[in-house]
């Protein structure tokens, strides 16, 4: 991973490689669970630090409204993580969930990439209505018959979906035929 000012992190999870490997992502439900074992919080503490040392990937979600995200994932656990691990930090908005987590960065610390994108539901909408678009648009130029049309030539594109295309065929909901 380059170390820029860009917010883009990629993570790949490999498979298991032996019998009873598990990959996890630490979820507020995780944390639930170790509360509800009835486990004190210094234990609790202890248990999820000695877990996510296993982890290759660490994902973390878990906001409080209204206060600093809690924080799940401490030095020592990073510490722990085998280098070229990854953890992917949703909370940075409030501080984060892990202690390490830089807000907006991605940093290594101590051989482990930690990932902290700022507002990542607001670039959704964006991305969406671009991908939305350019299908619209890639579908429409299958049905066109330009015959040279382009701006300042004077011509017009005709509409001609050949529904022999697989695509336009597929797309097509209904359509009239002549003779049926």
């Amino acid at each position: 991973m380059s170390s820029g000012s860009s917010q883009r992190c990629l993570v790949g999870v490999p498979r298991e490689s032996s019998d009873g490997e598990r990959r996890v992502a630490l979820v507020p439900k995780t944390v639930s669970a170790l509360i509800g074992k009835g486990v004190e919080r210094a234990k609790q503490q202890r248990a999820l630090e000695d877990a996510i040392k296993g982890f290759d990937v660490v994902i973390t979600t878990a906001l409080v409204p209204g206060r600093p995200a809690p924080r799940l994932v401490t030095a020592a656990a990073v510490e722990g993580m085998t280098p070229g691990s990854v953890v992917v930090d949703l909370a940075g908005e409030t501080g984060g969930n892990c202690e390490l987590t830089e807000p907006g960065q991605t940093v290594v610390k101590h051989g482990v990439t930690i990932c902290s994108p700022l507002n990542l539901p607001a670039s959704m909408p964006e991305h969406g209505s671009e991908l939305c678009a350019k299908n619209i648009s890639a579908l429409i130029e299958l049905m066109l018959l330009d015959g040279g049309a382009g701006e300042g030539t004077g011509k017009v594109a005709v509409l001609a979906p050949d529904f022999s295309d697989e695509v336009l065929a597929g797309a097509c909901v209904t359509r009239e035929e002549k003779g049926a």
